[in-house]
């Protein structure tokens, strides 16, 4: 996926229809997908606890993480290995901070890198808790309700006004940076 049309359906649906589902199902995966080609990208967010047949003791506990990058996934089929990746999703409107450090402490329980993103800004925590930042849009900050909001913020605290544009960085290097860091996490599917 090229920056460009990344762009276009990020904004696409931060204005129309700013449903984390669509994020997670029509940005995420297909990116994740073009560049993790050798390994299935798989929408695990509504396999809950209540799920008979599926052993999701490898990839949660009591939350549901959105998306699993694997070397082999077969729904009701256990999976011996661990993830290479767990993704969770929030819209970029998004403000339940504190629950998503929840979310990202269990996960990386489970796997080695664990991947916040609301599709503006992406951190990156591999399991010795350090976190690698990618943020997509340019530095500005902006009065909202009285106080000054800086951007780009963490996952989770973004300004919640339906008039607010994202004012992406249209530098490729910031893209080609998390496409590089992306690509190197995964290992040779050999």
């Amino acid at each position: 996926m090229e920056y460009d049309e990344y762009i276009k359906l990020v904004d696409k649906y931060y204005k129309n229809d700013c449903r984390e589902c669509n994020f997670q199902n029509r940005i995420i995966i297909p990116f994740l997908e073009s560049i993790a080609e050798e390994f299935d990208v798989v929408d695990v967010s509504t396999l809950y606890r209540n799920w008979k047949g599926i052993s999701r003791e490898k990839f949660a506990d009591q939350y549901t993480p959105d998306v699993l990058v694997t070397r082999y996934w077969k729904l009701g089929e256990e999976n011996k290995e661990k993830p290479l990746l767990i993704v969770e999703v929030k819209t970029p409107k998004a403000r339940d901070r504190v629950h998503a450090e929840k979310e990202i402490e269990e996960y990386l329980k489970k796997s080695n890198v664990v991947i916040l993103t609301n599709c503006i800004t992406w951190e990156i925590y591999d399991n010795r808790r350090h976190k690698d930042l990618y943020m997509l849009e340019t530095t500005y900050s902006q009065e909202h309700k009285g106080k000054r909001i800086q951007y780009p913020t963490d996952v989770c605290c973004r300004w919640e006004n339906d008039e607010h544009d994202i004012k992406w960085n249209k530098d490729a290097n910031k893209w080609n940076d998390l496409r590089t860091k992306l690509i190197n996490i995964l290992p040779s599917k050999n």
